[in-house]
């Protein structure tokens, strides 16, 4: 008989599917066999790029997330409102998703990182266990907290995190000292393919010019970058909305690359605090300018954990400006590089999952 997984993701930008994606690769070593059902409305494109063996996809907004002006900056005042809607028929909203369970009939739910679902898998008997560095009952109450109201809706989060048989604290993450039931695993991020050299031949640039890849995560971002001339050390390997000099942008959708396989031929990264690219430019020792986040609750051990791993500096909060870029990024390649740590929370979550089964 098939063990099911049931994986419902936040599509709170892309990083909590890259997440569970690895975890699901390893767990699918141990369980070759797994039937597997995605359970969120991020795009399928997307999940295929991630996910690359088979699975059901139901589209299905799983959590409310965070509200956001842009890639960097949060609306609070948005995302209050969205709590209060989404709260608003709790019973039933719980209700709905208890019936989506009895459907589809899974052995184990892996939440990553929604919490109403958690109470319709303790309501129908099934094994559920969430996952990830954050939390949303620690984001809504940073951001969000301000009456009863919201004291309550804030209460009714964390105590759903506390049903699930576990909470798997990814490295680095915020504390959540609050979960009784958090279990602190290793650094979670997939390997790239080196290609630099077929890039570099593929696209005419010269050995002495930097490659920096630009990751700001899965948020819609237009980005204008002062003017750069040929004499520019740096080719930008970034989205296609962002309004850079031809002659130093190479778009990532042109490369035709994964994503991963660039991070690992680049020169260096630029990036937002955010899990994802820091833990898989770190597991490749890249150097990583980043952007301020100040605001971010996840910021401050993202950061913390990100310059002890490896070599990174922080853009200042101006705006984004050609000549801090390069500056960032040459003091960074004149530091030893260091050892890359091993991403070892994949197989460490994938051994407690299979435990389930």
């Amino acid at each position: 008989m098939q063990p099911r997984l049931l994986a419902a993701i936040t599509a709170h930008g892309y990083g909590h599917a890259a997440q569970t994606a690895e975890v699901v690769a390893a767990l699918r070593r141990h369980r070759p066999n797994l039937d597997l059902l995605l359970l969120t409305d991020l795009p399928v494109a997307y999940l295929r790029t991630r996910f690359e063996t088979p699975f059901e996809h139901r589209p299905y907004r799983c959590d409310v997330g965070m509200v956001m002006h842009s890639a960097l900056a949060v609306d609070a005042d948005r995302s209050r409102e969205a709590y209060v809607d989404y709260h608003r028929d709790w019973n039933g909203r719980i209700a709905e998703q208890r019936e989506l369970l009895r459907q589809w009939k899974p052995d184990l739910i892996l939440a990553n990182v929604p919490y109403t679902l958690l109470l319709a898998a303790k309501a129908e008997g099934i094994p559920a266990v969430a996952m990830c560095s954050l939390n949303w009952a620690d984001v809504y109450e940073h951001y969000c907290v301000t009456d009863q109201a919201s004291r309550e809706i804030h209460s009714g989060i964390l105590d759903a995190y506390r049903t699930a048989h576990a909470f798997l604290r990814l490295t680095p993450g915020m504390p959540m000292e609050n979960l009784h039931n958090r279990f602190i695993v290793g650094p979670v991020a997939r390997k790239g393919r080196n290609r630099s050299q077929n890039l570099r031949r593929r696209f005419r640039v010269a050995e002495n010019k930097r490659l920096l890849l630009a990751a700001l995560g899965g948020f819609d971002t237009s980005v204008r970058v002062k003017p750069m001339s040929e004499s520019d050390d740096i080719v930008w390997l970034a989205p296609a909305n962002w309004r850079l000099d031809a002659a130093a942008h190479i778009t990532i959708e042109e490369t035709g690359m994964a994503f991963i396989d660039l991070l690992a031929s680049c020169d260096a990264v630029l990036s937002k605090p955010g899990y994802g690219t820091y833990t898989e430019a770190t597991c490749h020792a890249k150097p990583l300018c980043h952007l301020p986040r100040n605001d971010w609750p996840e910021s401050p051990f993202l950061n913390e954990w990100l310059h002890a791993h490896t070599r990174a500096a922080g853009l200042p909060a101006k705006g984004l400006e050609i000549e801090d870029v390069k500056n960032c990024v040459a003091n960074l390649l004149q530091r030893p590089k260091p050892n890359a740590p091993l991403p070892t929370g994949a197989e460490q979550a994938a051994r407690f999952l299979n435990t389930f089964f």
